[in-house]
């Protein structure tokens, strides 16, 4: 018979701090319209992107931040821009090519993805969605290992940058990081831009 701490985050884990982490993006995300376009704004003017050919950025779900005024400068600049699809559990994703007037298809949990038509890409700069951050580049996600996987896999054949994209509430000073948790390399907030590696 199940207990009722079986039904509890486990303070000793991650799960607590999701949960913190969940309710200050959803704040954040009531709070700051205007967010998205900021932290466009500070990443085309820090984030070193103009040797980069391929640049994935996620399709936002619920209160991520919003990646599609990015898509837009990136666009302009020139670059090939591609969404995640997750082709197989417990494996990296890989990354199909997007534009805006290209049609989307719900994927695995509900996330829009290019269809299997469109022309898969090799990243070389990744906008990594998250839950949480710290200043040192620690990444708390939604507990998939989906992006940890992929950088892992990614960082091994070429270099990559990972570049956490989030409302600046979303910052936690202290959270577990486990061995196989990839770190950013940079993270860009409606605030600012900042260098982390």
């Amino acid at each position: 018979m199940p207990k009722l701490t079986d039904f509890l985050p486990d303070p000793f884990g991650k799960d607590i701090y999701r949960l913190n982490a969940k309710k200050a993006r959803e704040d954040a995300h009531l709070r700051r319209p205007h967010a998205a376009r900021q932290a466009a704004t500070h990443f085309i003017a820090s984030v070193p992107f103009a040797n980069r050919k391929c640049i994935a950025v996620y399709y936002p779900a619920g209160t991520e931040l919003h990646t599609w005024p990015l898509v837009e400068e990136l666009q302009t600049e020139g670059k090939t821009v591609c969404l995640p699809v997750v082709a197989n559990t417990n494996k990296p994703l890989i990354f199909r090519a997007y534009t805006p007037e290209m049609p989307l298809e719900k994927g695995p949990y509900g996330i829009m993805a290019p269809a299997a038509t469109a022309p898969v890409c090799h990243p070389d700069l990744l906008i990594v969605p998250l839950l949480a951050f710290r200043r040192d580049g620690g990444r708390l996600g939604m507990g998939g290992g989906y992006y940890d996987r992929t950088l892992q896999q990614l960082r091994r054949e070429r270099n990559v940058l990972a570049v956490g994209y989030a409302y600046a509430d979303q910052e936690m000073e202290k959270f577990p990081v486990d061995r196989h948790d990839q770190p950013l390399d940079w993270i860009v907030t409606e605030r600012e831009a900042i260098k982390v590696r």
